[in-house]
């Protein structure tokens, strides 16, 4: 083994190296900010954007409902397609920090600032939320790890020929 040299090694050093926040904005580019449901086990019950959009610099806020009106699907998943992008009002949310929405704004500040001021509107909770394993036990609650597959091709014909399955 003879040392060498990280590729990138000498920019990191001499502080001469680009990175993203190095690069310049183009001319009137937007920023967002995600709206974050702040209750769990809970129905949305409505989304008010008005105090958002009051702020200074905060172009608007988007929620499900903007995806319908454009005809895109709201589904998402990396695998199977079973979460949401947007959280419908209607819906239970379950889990803090459950996307609503985004604001888009002229400035980060401006669509932070927009987020946070976006009012949700929640149901009563309907149970406790389960956040321990003594509180799934007690609820019978466990996930089914086995309830999914993932299929490529004749599996079971590779299976009974004796093929080499990496175990």
């Amino acid at each position: 083994g003879k040392a060498s040299h990280h590729a990138s090694g000498p920019l990191h050093c001499t502080g001469e190296a680009l990175y993203v926040d190095d690069i310049p904005l183009p001319p009137a580019t937007l920023h967002a900010q995600l709206v974050l449901a702040s209750k769990c086990n809970v129905e949305l019950k409505s989304i008010d954007a008005s105090p958002a959009l009051s702020i200074p610099g905060v172009v608007d806020v988007y929620t499900h409902k903007d995806l319908e009106k454009l005809g895109g699907s709201n589904i998402l998943g990396p695998v199977k397609k079973d979460e949401v992008c947007f959280l419908p009002v209607g819906e239970k949310a379950v889990f803090v920090g459950q996307v609503i929405g985004v604001c888009v704004a002229e400035s980060l500040e401006a669509a932070e600032l927009g987020a946070k001021n976006v009012a949700a509107e929640y149901g009563d909770a309907t149970d406790e939320p389960i956040v321990t394993i003594e509180q799934a036990i007690a609820a019978n609650c466990y996930y089914d790890y086995a309830k999914e597959t993932i299929e490529r091709g004749a599996v079971d014909d590779v299976f009974s020929q004796g093929a080499d399955t990496g175990t």
